[in-house]
């Protein structure tokens, strides 16, 4: 994940095609703007991280840029292996704003130090969420998109 952070993404398309070798493949991952976790969570999506991620992208907007320097999009994929993950920081920053603490790093925290009942929550929340990821993947509303 890199090209949510770069200040003039049209540019850069432009350098990556131009560098491309003929008949080579550019594959791109983002966090997605269209994805459940985001609709559920808006500002609080944890994948919004800003400010270090200056702009915000669906499959669509990936594949306007890919058709204005027509690139052929030979492959959506949607998701990672982190997305649970994503999902449950998420909830747990929106939670947070309404209660005035810090959920997320008092968890991580707390599983790192080795807290039975934090490392069973979590595994409890992950394993809990993988059937929904693996749904939300398959509609095409991850938490991330890779095209290629």
């Amino acid at each position: 994940h890199v090209f949510e952070h770069v200040p003039d993404p049209s540019e850069t398309m432009k350098e990556l095609k131009r560098i491309l070798k003929p008949g080579g493949i550019l594959i791109i991952a983002v966090p997605n703007h269209n994805s459940f976790a985001y609709k559920i969570f808006g500002k609080f999506f944890y994948q919004l991280d800003a400010p270090r991620h200056l702009f915000h992208y669906s499959d669509k907007i990936l594949k306007i840029y890919a058709s204005k320097l027509n690139l052929k999009v030979e492959k959506m994929r949607y998701g990672a292996f982190w997305d649970q993950t994503t999902f449950i920081v998420s909830g747990l920053h929106c939670i947070s704003s309404k209660t005035g603490g810090n959920l997320w790093i008092g968890l991580s925290k707390w599983t790192k130090k080795g807290n039975i009942f934090a490392v069973a929550f979590y595994g409890f929340l992950y394993i809990s969420l993988t059937p929904l990821s693996v749904l939300l993947n398959f509609l095409k509303f991850g938490d991330s998109v890779k095209f290629g």
